[in-house]
């Protein structure tokens, strides 16, 4: 795996991110770290100025609230 750049015609990406805290987000995927797709947010390679990206989270009472979303 790793990052690997998006085809010539792709022209946006959506990416869901469950959880921005690590445990949470173990939590809720069953131990599967967040670290990689917050690394990619972060690195200059994602920052590509001709590809729309958004992005999404889930909101679950008592798991990943107001305060999780906001971060």
């Amino acid at each position: 795996m790793g990052w690997n750049m998006p085809p010539d015609d792709i022209d946006a990406m959506h990416i869901t991110i469950k959880a921005y805290s690590d445990k949470i987000h173990r939590e809720y995927t069953g131990n599967v770290s967040n670290s990689r797709v917050l690394d990619h947010f972060k690195s200059e390679n994602f920052m590509i100025p001709i590809i729309t990206v958004t992005t999404n989270t889930v909101f679950i009472p008592d798991l990943i609230d107001v305060h999780e979303v906001g971060r």
